[in-house]
């Protein structure tokens, strides 16, 4: 177990933007996260797929590193509450909200609240309603291509396009150079259009 002046150096050394240190951080409290997670959904006799665990997970651990590392400044180890039970503490915190958020979607029976594609195919006022269907086949294509991708794949989609992060973040969150980034961002961009290609979906708004 970690004594609490050694959790506050490696916070410390993580929201200096130390790579190693946050290297640290995500593999000595990766497990509590994942326990934390799944004992929760237990709890709340509640299944979620594997693909909704990792995203809980990784959502998690992105929250912490969020607006400059807001959340890992406000650990302040009151009361005898250790950086340990903290984060257990989010965590749990973190997977009911989520369960929330989904009982809302569901009740609301609305398809506009699915996740959005990291391709915005949303139609204008403007188009007709056979360019709308196309577009609404589109997005449908392009989100089971996403679904398609390796887990660290998803996560970069998730990271750049959804959560807009900047280059520097997502290097620091997926522990890869920022050229990498820049790299990845196009080599994922082509495994997407291949998956369409073998769907047999020409992509109309391919750059």
């Amino acid at each position: 177990m970690s004594k609490p002046s050694d959790d506050f150096k490696l916070l410390a050394e993580c929201t200096r933007g130390n790579r190693e240190a946050w290297d640290i951080f995500v593999k000595r409290y990766s497990k509590l996260v994942y326990y934390s997670i799944t004992k929760t959904l237990k709890s709340h006799t509640n299944y979620l797929p594997q693909e909704d665990v990792e995203d809980i997970f990784n959502n998690i651990f992105l929250s912490f590193i969020e607006n400059n590392y807001k959340k890992l400044r406000q650990f302040e180890a009151r009361h005898g509450c250790t950086l340990s039970s903290w984060i257990r503490l989010i965590s749990i915190r973190y997977t009911i909200d989520f369960l929330r958020s989904q009982r809302k979607h569901i009740s609301m029976n609305d398809d506009s609240n699915k996740r959005r594609p990291f391709i915005d195919t949303l139609p204008n006022n403007q188009a007709s309603f056979e360019e709308q269907i196309e577009s609404k086949e589109t997005e449908s294509a392009i989100k089971e291509a996403i679904d398609a991708l390796p887990s660290s794949d998803k996560l970069f989609v998730k990271l750049h396009y959804e959560k807009e992060l900047s280059p520097e973040e997502i290097a620091n969150i997926m522990s890869i150079s920022i050229n990498t980034v820049y790299s990845k961002k196009n080599r994922i961009k082509e495994k997407i259009k291949k998956i369409l290609k073998k769907m047999e979906f020409i992509a109309r708004n391919s750059e």
